[in-house]
């Protein structure tokens, strides 16, 4: 299954210690190069390449996106894609045991 990720879930994911769940998720990730450079090379994210990620998933064809932020949620949505957030990823992971739970 191949994913466009947002810089949001990438960036709560590496906080968490868990970006190794999105190849267990998914067989091929897309990280646009606004992305790419609000992560790597600007070292933090920052709301507005939802609209990358949206039109390269309807460009490639690929109908699943990583969009935290609602209002790009919202509009992938509309737009017929499927939607999930770093919530989601960690509920299908847990549900694949692929996460432990653990006591506070």
């Amino acid at each position: 299954m191949k994913a466009v990720i947002n810089s949001s879930p990438l960036i709560s994911l590496a906080l968490v210690k868990q970006l190794e769940l999105l190849p267990k998720l998914y067989d091929e990730l897309i990280i646009p190069e606004s992305v790419y450079n609000e992560v790597v090379v600007k070292g933090k994210g920052k709301t507005g390449s939802e609209a990358e990620v949206i039109a390269i998933a309807k460009e490639e064809g690929i109908q699943n996106v990583i969009i935290d932020e609602f209002a790009g949620r919202q509009y992938a949505y509309l737009l017929g894609l499927n939607v999930t957030g770093v919530l989601g990823i960690l509920l299908i992971s847990k549900k694949l045991g692929f996460v432990e739970e653990k006591g506070l």
